[in-house]
């Protein structure tokens, strides 16, 4: 996760680096519409900007991975704890799984007692 975060703001520190250099070179070519130094320039800022779209691209890409790799592990455990209930629970679908856990603890208090007398 640091790695795509670090990715996006190495990639928008070196963008805003190269706008930065664009504008100047720009200035400093005065009223000439084009130039080598401004073409160069652009240029450079379009090969970083599109750097910088690709970083963001893998990052929204980790993001959906994540998501959906959440999203099947939640579906899993659902359906896990569904085919449970299912299971242990047939006749009453209301039972809770804390009221299974005392209905379990008074089942073993009253073996043991059973055993006792």
């Amino acid at each position: 996760m640091q790695n795509v975060i670090d990715s996006i703001d190495d990639a928008y520190q070196e963008f805003v680096k190269e706008m930065s250099s664009f504008l100047e070179a720009k200035q400093s070519c005065g009223e000439q519409p084009k130039s080598a130094c401004s073409d160069s320039a652009l240029e450079r800022l379009a090969h970083t900007w599109e750097a910088f779209k690709h970083a963001c691209d893998q990052a929204e890409g980790f993001v959906n991975h994540e998501k959906q790799r959440l999203a099947c592990k939640c579906a899993v455990d659902d359906a896990v704890a569904a085919s449970i209930r299912d299971e242990f629970f047939e006749d009453d679908s209301t039972t809770t799984f804390e009221e299974a856990n005392v209905v379990v603890d008074e089942d073993d208090k009253s073996t043991e007692l059973g055993a006792d007398e």
